[in-house]
């Protein structure tokens, strides 16, 4: 692997990582109203405050004056009451809406940490991308049993129960381990790691967590019951905020759009543009057919009640398995697809247009990608023991909750298009 892997490297200096940070103008400007709008979030707060107390001290100044034909005393009272009553509703106002800019939303970080030493294949693999990269190496790797790979500045728990801030992580998804080569899975961690060297990580990690903390106010709002019905301050503060999301949701998404494109062309001048489209067409095989996702497959196992010792077997074989023309149906129609401005990833065409112009040298690596890890069947039958372990809980828990709901009469099995239990 070793001598495959320098085909990726020509006796020529480093890819200048600075060149992949420069951006075009309006990414520039796109980003400058992403973090506008982000600082302007207190001052927007203040000023909603002050405008109600105005508002509430002159509509009551008007009334009361109208009422009372100038009695000074009763006018002064009236207004003093009433103003008290809207100071007290903007203090609540500003005791729940203020919190939102400063609060920490909780990360998910897996519980199977990797210790690189004992894994000199992939060790070799991180460290040639990241001289390539001309970045660190992360200073923390774990292994996902689902789908999902990536990068992040998360807390981690170390051994001694110590938890430490702003730790680089490279998170593994171990379903895309059993169905890739290793130059597939090389470029889709080069993917991840240029994320890192660009500075995503760090911008991303101040927009999302400002960003998930929006959104989980405005479901809070949204969902209360029927028969609460919200008062008139409620109704305008959530309104008013619901507007100030979607305008900050848009250029989040904008932001985050273009981070990938960039992250999918430094791949591609590292690893092959044929390679990342062939990465890209799998991870979007993934959601168009449903029995490839091992999210499903475990979803069905817990369901059932049945027991599996290894479900990443299971999932290799049904990747397998798939007829050649059912992928070729699934792989047209993901070409055909259009995401809308509100997603964070572009579609599938727009990314492998993205990657027109990249001319460069394949890596060239046929081996399974299984084979960077030491023992990795070990490490499947560990992951899927975990996960029937908590499937089964959460499922047993979701099935109480839907009969509590049933006896309560508020309720009963989920309808079609409800989400599922294990999400």
């Amino acid at each position: 692997m070793g001598q495959e892997l320098r085909k990726v490297q020509p006796g020529v200096p480093n890819v200048r990582i600075a060149r992949w940070r420069r951006a075009d103008w309006l990414y520039r400007l796109n980003r400058l109203l992403l973090y506008l709008t982000m600082l302007s979030y207190v001052p927007l707060i203040l000023a909603c405050v002050g405008g109600i107390l105005y508002g509430a001290y002159s509509l009551t100044a008007l009334l009361v004056r109208y009422w009372m034909g100038g009695v000074h005393a009763a006018w002064g009272a009236g207004v003093f009451l009433v103003d008290l009553f809207a100071l007290g509703a903007t203090l609540l106002l500003l005791c729940g809406l203020l919190p939102l800019f400063f609060r920490e939303v909780d990360t998910l970080t897996p519980d199977h940490r990797l210790d690189l030493r004992q894994h000199p294949r992939l060790l070799a693999l991180i460290t040639r991308l990241c001289r390539r990269l001309d970045l660190s190496a992360p200073e923390a790797c774990y292994l996902w049993p689902l789908d999902d790979t990536g990068i992040a500045d998360l807390r981690v728990r170390s051994e001694d129960g110590r938890t430490t801030s702003k730790i680089r992580t490279l998170v593994l998804g171990a379903a895309f381990v059993v169905q890739t080569r290793i130059d597939e899975y090389a470029t889709l961690v080069c993917h991840e790691l240029a994320h890192a060297a660009t500075g995503d990580t760090r911008v991303h990690k101040i927009t999302k967590r400002f960003f998930t903390s929006l959104a989980t106010q405005v479901a809070a709002f949204s969902e209360n019951e029927p028969e609460e019905r919200p008062g008139i301050l409620q109704s305008l503060v959530y309104y008013l905020l619901l507007g100030y999301f979607h305008l900050f949701a848009l250029l989040h998404e904008a932001d985050a759009r273009y981070r990938e494109l960039r992250a999918d062309r430094i791949a591609a001048e590292i690893c092959g543009p044929q390679n990342v489209r062939n990465v890209l067409i799998k991870t979007h095989l993934v959601g168009q057919l449903d029995e490839l996702s091992v999210s499903r497959l475990w979803q069905q196992f817990c369901e059932r009640g049945q027991d599996i010792r290894n479900l990443y077997r299971e999932h290799r074989r049904r990747w397998e398995q798939l007829p050649a023309r059912r992928r070729q149906k699934a792989e047209s129609e993901m070409f055909m697809q259009t995401t809308s401005v509100w997603h964070s990833h572009p579609c599938l065409a727009e990314r492998v247009r993205n990657l027109a112009d990249v001319e460069t040298h394949e890596l060239t690596a046929a081996a399974p990608a299984t084979t960077l890890f030491c023992h990795w069947e070990v490490l499947e039958e560990r992951m899927t023991q975990k996960l029937m372990t908590a499937g089964r809980e959460q499922y047993q828990a979701w099935l109480r909750q839907l009969d509590i709901e049933a006896r309560g009469g508020r309720g009963g099995p989920l309808a079609d298009g409800d989400t599922p239990w294990i999400w």
